[in-house]
């Protein structure tokens, strides 16, 4: 029994045909599995005549047991071949990125890959793509953005960005914001200057614009963006507060504005269901740290190099890593009593008795 995969292209849907390419090793090793199946019953008929025939049923004659046995490999052959095929399809099925909160996987209309298109040129000549390190597909004519350099179109149309250290110089366009499928951008390590644009309309999981020179505060809005996940904007130029409502984000699992100039206090953290790191490092910040004894997540806190004042509150358990050196914290160190998960603490330079 022949099984041809390649046939089946048709019939799967666009997401799966979209990691056939991944698939076809998971095919290969199935196929060696198929001729090794082969493999053993030829050496098994080259042995069969010096076998005793009594090993059969004595009743059948060798022309008879010989059928059998060719039977037999018919059914075993199908059989693998059977599995192979649900091996393939399991492995399509699982290399899929599978998005919960887009299920549809609708394709896009020729107006968002226009206007994706679009934004993008823009982008390119906002931050002088002439003189990028790397910019292979970009602006060809003919060329699908999917095939630009630092651009994934990923099998359930999101689209991601990844042009870090490539030498982009220049601001970001405020029309990224437009991409609804946006939900990777990473930007860091180049010399990008301005305001952050707004992405609150957008499905961004992860925002990465560490080490440029982004100036300006913290825009309110993008803790609205309802996926996001990863926020990191350290070693830039940002001033102003923390905005209250990431007090809210309950989807941010890891948040680092370290390195900037910001002020104010830290916001409530007591509302995050899947926050794990928070790096707020070398800012200005004032005030004392907030209670994190309801969190019950691994978290890894560095609050160090600020002005931070107060006795220590009540950890989590949960607490893995803790950096609060060079503060103003005062009183004893009673409030980490209970943490057993704790490998990492820094209190160097504070002011406790």
């Amino acid at each position: 029994m022949h099984v041809d995969y390649e046939a089946l292209i048709p019939y799967l849907s666009e997401a799966v045909r979209a990691n056939f390419n991944d698939i076809k090793s998971v095919k290969s090793k199935a196929d060696q599995l198929q001729k090794t199946v082969d493999m053993l019953y030829d050496n098994f008929i080259k042995q069969e005549p010096s076998r005793n025939q009594s090993s059969f049923n004595t009743s059948f004659k060798r022309s008879s047991a010989s059928g059998q046995i060719s039977h037999f490999k018919k059914l075993l052959v199908g059989s693998i071949s059977v599995i192979t095929l649900l091996i393939v399809v399991i492995a399509a099925l699982l290399l899929v990125e599978y998005n919960t909160e887009r299920i549809d996987l609708t394709p896009k209309n020729a107006a968002e890959l226009a206007l994706e298109r679009r934004v993008l040129t823009e982008l390119f000549h906002a931050t002088n793509g002439v003189r990028w390190k790397r910019a292979e597909n970009w602006l060809v004519e003919g060329i699908s953005i999917c095939n630009w350099h630092g651009i994934v179109c990923t099998p359930s149309y999101m689209l991601r960005i990844d042009l870090s250290n490539n030498n982009l110089k220049g601001t970001l366009p405020s029309s990224l914001a437009n991409i609804n499928a946006l939900e990777r951008l990473a930007l860091s390590d180049n010399e990008i200057y301005g305001e952050i644009p707004s992405f609150n309309e957008t499905n961004l999981r992860e925002l990465n614009l560490t080490r440029n020179k982004f100036s300006g505060t913290i825009s309110p809005s993008l803790a609205y963006i309802k996926k996001l996940q990863t926020l990191i904007l350290s070693d830039n130029e940002l001033v102003g507060t923390i905005p209250r409502t990431f007090e809210n984000s309950d989807s941010l699992k890891e948040m680092d504005l370290s390195h900037n100039a910001l002020t104010g206090s830290i916001p409530q953290l007591k509302n995050y269901k899947q926050l794990s790191r928070v790096n707020l490092a070398h800012n200005q910040l004032i005030g004392s740290i907030p209670d994190t004894s309801q969190l019950n997540t691994a978290m890894h806190f560095d609050f160090s190099f600020n002005k931070l004042n107060g006795t220590l509150p009540i950890f989590s358990y949960t607490l893995v890593t803790l950096n609060l050196e060079h503060n103003k914290l005062t009183g004893d160190f009673a409030a980490l009593r209970d943490i057993v998960y704790l490998t990492h603490l820094q209190l160097s330079n504070n002011e406790f008795t």
